[in-house]
């Protein structure tokens, strides 16, 4: 009677045993699974932001692109007009050195014409 005494008191002292460590589990069970909940979430914000980040970036290349096209064009147009200031440059020096002579020509006429009178 005693053994079976002992193996009733072992029992029951084994299921309060296993009812401590079942509660226990489910605790952390319940823990685990809103430490789950907080990281999906984490990675649903992380998900959204990389969304962002990768259009932004898209822009950004398409931006760069537009003001390279630009910047090639402002340097094509520069060369053009430097081109044409010099030949502007030229044509102003024998404008100027026409001009000169010129004025040699009428002044030296003048002068022809003042002392034949």
């Amino acid at each position: 009677m005693h053994t079976l005494l002992s193996l009733i008191t072992g029992a029951e002292q084994s299921l309060r045993l296993s009812e401590q460590t079942r509660g226990r589990l489910e605790e952390e069970l319940q823990s685990v699974k809103g430490e789950r909940g907080e990281l999906m979430e984490q990675l649903s914000i992380i998900g959204r932001q990389k969304s962002a980040l990768a259009e932004e970036l898209i822009n950004t290349r398409r931006d760069l692109e537009k003001h390279g096209e630009a910047v090639l064009r402002l340097a094509k147009t520069k060369e053009e007009l430097s081109k044409d200031k010099a030949q502007l440059a030229v044509q102003i020096t024998a404008f100027e050195r026409e001009n000169r002579q010129q004025t040699e020509v009428n002044q030296s006429s003048l002068l022809t014409k003042k002392t034949s009178k």
